[in-house]
């Protein structure tokens, strides 16, 4: 990473007009579905964040978010994380991590206390990002949050998400600020809700009982999506089916470990 690379919260319309370059760049976003500039000015006149990278002039990745209301689910008023965006150049670095820990401060900054933000379950980086290095949770799952986009990364596979949940306070995240690491965990002594058996999904148990569980999901799953677009969806249904049914019966997702989501139930 360049010594020359820094953040920046951006306000103006002639800053965030990068944000459109970056969505084409990083998911293959046609015109159409690109997220506009004006919906960033918005955003930022009403109390919203934007956050720039820059490479010295050029900017590398952004990182945007608004103010989420959810009084049935959390105290306050949090911020919905929307987008984050990295150039494939600036990937593998760490500066996601940046990213993230810069909105944090932002936010305690202002009396937020806590961050949602959607992923793709079976993007297997994104869930090591979010609960291992972060230190999120999550205890719900949406089914094709966003429709079927067809082009671009996912194709036409469904746009199942997670919802992850930032407790800024929470120890587990001050631990992973601090930079220690969390507990080992002993794979094989938890029972499999879903394996993986010679790269497709298998063995899907519903009815285990135990409090903690593993779940597996596709090592690479754009690489599925270019080369066995039915092995992407087998892997999609499979997890739908397992985190669906068990976050909806008081599990939460805590940890993600050698390719395995592992869900704690909490009830």
């Amino acid at each position: 990473m360049s010594e020359s690379l820094h953040l920046r919260t951006l306000h103006s319309a002639e800053e965030l007009l990068a944000c459109e370059r970056i969505q084409q760049d990083v998911w293959g976003t046609d015109d159409l579905g690109v997220t506009p500039v004006h919906f960033f000015v918005a955003s930022v006149h009403s109390g919203g964040f934007v956050l720039g990278a820059f490479d010295g002039d050029h900017m590398v990745a952004f990182l945007n978010g608004f103010p989420s209301y959810l009084p049935d689910k959390r105290t306050g008023v949090g911020l919905h994380s929307d987008m984050m965006g990295v150039l494939p150049a600036y990937r593998a670095k760490g500066l996601g991590r940046k990213l993230k820990w810069f909105q944090r401060e932002w936010c305690l900054a202002r009396n937020i206390n806590w961050i949602t933000w959607t992923f793709d379950p079976l993007q297997a980086k994104n869930a090591r990002l979010n609960l291992e290095h972060l230190g999120v949770t999550v205890d719900e799952y949406r089914v094709n949050e966003y429709g079927v986009l067809g082009g671009g990364l996912n194709g036409n596979l469904p746009t199942d998400r997670l919802l992850a949940f930032w407790d800024l306070h929470a120890e587990r995240v001050q631990h992973c600020r601090d930079g220690i690491k969390q507990a080992p965990v002993d794979l094989e002594k938890i029972p499999k809700a879903l394996e993986s058996v010679h790269g497709k999904p298998d063995h899907i148990n519903l009815d285990l009982p135990d409090t903690q569980l593993r779940v597996a999901i596709p090592q690479d799953l754009n690489t599925l999506l270019a080369t066995d677009f039915d092995l992407a969806l087998a892997w999609r249904m499979a997890v739908r089916e397992v985190l669906g049914q068990y976050l909806a019966r008081g599990y939460q997702i805590v940890r993600f470990v050698e390719g395995t989501y592992i869900i704690e139930n909490r009830t």
